[in-house]
């Protein structure tokens, strides 16, 4: 008697254990629905125990890409004949097949556009805020878990975006020095220069409160919204995204308290005092204060220490084109920057 296996059993099986995979992630994807998950990829060396497809503790979950890919098989073939007929099929065996999906292809936009769906068709429902919340958290594990392509996926940001959008139709609370800094900075730190994150918090900015957004947003705390961003650009100066949005608070900062001026120089004194400090020479930091500088921001104070500094900065670590350029640039474009 052959002992060879025959080829239909061996497909069978595989099938078999690739389902079990598919049922083991779902499991982890949805055990928390109400945590932000933080999901990474194992590398090669991590060899995972016979029977074990995930790693799992509390919200933290490790998969590894072959068994995504297994699970993957799985959804997308479950995916189609669930869209045969949605209407008699539950909203969550949809919702886990296009999380698997989401998770192996960050721009697979029939899924997230298939998540849309089932939010609208549940609009009416008594539990549609806690659904909208739930997928707000989904997206947003997937947008600051360790995962490269994830968190600078303009797909999974602009599906945040209409989640925000839906939000505020219906009125739920919003926290943006919360999102800011547990969703927009832990992404942008994922991903370096990640200026997807960075738009969707300019679109937060100028959008999320109607026609007064500006003055609205920003006088939340307009100086604790810089301070945080100065901390967070001071800390990645090599990020230009980080420093770009810097810019932008500081350009539509209203007159309060402290004059526009006051706060601009006092920004740039602190940049301007770490790059003469570290010997900085990204070209980040350099575009971003020569940029301040010459927009006529800061006080006259301000500007004599600029150019000081640069010639300071020269002294010590000699000619360098970004910081050189950056004088250069100030004095040809002053006073007609904006």
């Amino acid at each position: 008697m052959s002992r060879a296996l025959d080829k239909d059993a061996v497909v069978s099986s595989q099938e078999e254990a690739s389902q079990q995979v598919y049922l083991d992630i779902v499991r982890a994807l949805s055990s928390s629905p109400f945590r932000r998950l933080e999901i990474e990829f194992l590398g090669k060396g991590h060899i995972l125990l016979p029977g074990c497809n995930i790693l799992v503790d509390e919200n933290y979950i490790g998969v590894s890409k072959p068994k995504l890919v297994q699970a993957f098989v799985i959804a997308r073939k479950l995916f189609f004949t669930y869209l045969k007929d949605m209407e008699h099929v539950d909203d969550q065996e949809i919702r886990n097949t296009t999380a698997v999906m989401l998770l192996m292809d960050a721009e697979n936009l029939t899924a997230a556009n298939t998540r849309k769906r089932l939010l609208q068709r549940c609009k009416d429902s008594a539990d549609y805020e806690s659904v909208l919340s739930q997928e707000l958290i989904w997206v947003e594990g997937l947008l600051t878990s360790p995962l490269h392509r994830h968190s600078k996926s303009p797909t999974l940001w602009n599906h945040r975006r209409w989640l925000l959008e839906l939000g505020q139709s219906t009125k739920m609370p919003y926290n943006i020095h919360g999102d800011l800094t547990e969703v927009i900075l832990v992404s942008a730190e994922r991903h370096p220069r990640n200026y997807y994150a960075w738009q969707h918090l300019r679109w937060i900015l100028l959008n999320m409160y109607g026609e007064s957004s500006l003055n609205g947003v920003v006088s939340l705390d307009d100086e604790k919204l810089i301070a945080i961003i100065l901390v967070w650009c001071t800390r990645h100066p090599s990020d230009t995204s980080g420093f770009s949005f810097l810019l932008f608070c500081l350009s539509v900062l209203p007159e309060r308290t402290k004059s526009r001026s006051e706060v601009c120089s006092s920004v740039c004194r602190e940049v301007l005092g770490l790059a003469n400090s570290f010997h900085w020479t990204h070209e980040s930091v350099w575009v971003f204060i020569r940029t301040l500088v010459a927009s006529g921001a800061v006080s006259e104070e301000q500007k004599t220490y600029f150019y000081a500094s640069i010639r300071a900065i020269i002294r010590k670590i000699g000619s360098k084109q970004n910081i050189v350029n950056a004088e250069a640039w100030c004095k040809m474009n002053e006073n007609t920057c904006h």
